[in-house]
């Protein structure tokens, strides 16, 4: 019965995976693209973008968005690549393809979602440039989509998973035992699952599944982005706060970071986060 009960389970992950809409054309080439970042040439970027003129127009205006603090205004998606760079670009177009998005009213565990994966975006570009364990701006994105798999729960299965995530919030358990306990699947899976439905680059995918495995088998990305989940839960981002004396997670203890490092990282993140939640209520 146990066999038959997972396979069942396993199977309704699959559809809900299957039921998820696939990332929009012009992503699905930026991601091919992207693949080899080095030989990308900004006016083929730009010549892809530009035949969605709804993506364009967003892109930009994140791109002008206090956030990035550009003293001109970015008028064309040349400018915006010059300036900011082919990866940072490529991260916003994907941002903003991402079919979670476009609920003109998230809720509040919705809203605490993406206030987690926005931290754990933060802090995993910190992380990443501290450790050179990680390209800081793939480990950016890579701690953005970290959790990907519970706002696709949430999107699909509605209160029955929201009800799941309140217990995640106020921190009753562990996410993926929680969640395993109800649906026989957790978050991590059904990123990966996602991630790679979407085609994004294998070790993305890898980071977003393996981020909750013992830390002994992590390194390099999944590492990075396993260590600023935990600094996000730390500082109570899209969760309730931890206790202050509380103690980070074996995974910044794997990077080596001192409590001096932890604080300056919480700053650095805190500063930036009220910036970056702007950046993406654009995106919705």
């Amino acid at each position: 019965m146990d066999a038959e009960n997972g396979k069942g389970e396993e199977l309704a992950m699959m559809k809900l995976v299957e039921d998820v809409p696939p990332m929009p054309l012009v992503a699905q080439r930026v991601l091919q693209m992207s693949r080899n970042m080095e030989d990308i040439a900004v006016a083929d970027l730009v010549k892809v973008v530009s035949t969605d003129p709804g993506l364009t127009s967003k892109v930009l205006a994140t791109c002008n968005s206090p956030f990035f603090g550009l003293r001109n205004q970015v008028r064309t998606l040349s400018q915006a690549v010059v300036l900011l760079g082919v990866t940072a670009v490529r991260n916003l177009i994907l941002l903003h393809s991402l079919p979670v998005h476009g609920r003109s009213k998230p809720s509040f565990e919705e809203t605490s979602m993406w206030m987690h994966s926005m931290g754990a975006a933060l802090a995993a570009r910190h992380l990443a440039q501290r450790s050179k364990q990680a390209d800081p701006e793939e480990a950016f994105l890579a701690g953005l989509l970290h959790d990907v798999g519970r706002l696709i729960l949430s999107l699909t299965m509605g209160e029955r998973y929201l009800t799941v995530f309140r217990s995640i919030y106020n921190k009753e358990g562990a996410s993926i035992v929680l969640e395993q306990d109800a649906f026989g699947f957790n978050h991590a899976e059904v990123g990966e699952l996602i991630t790679r439905r979407w085609e994004f680059p294998e070790d993305l995918a890898g980071a977003v599944g393996r981020h909750h495995d013992d830390v002994s088998a992590l390194s390099g990305l999944t590492l990075v982005v396993r260590a600023a989940d935990e600094v996000t839960h730390w500082m109570g981002i899209g969760s309730r706060p931890t206790e202050q004396n509380e103690e980070v997670g074996a995974g910044t203890e794997a990077l080596g970071l001192t409590p001096e490092e932890l604080e300056s990282a919480r700053e650095r993140i805190q500063l930036s986060l009220e910036q970056e939640m702007a950046v993406f209520q654009q995106a919705s």
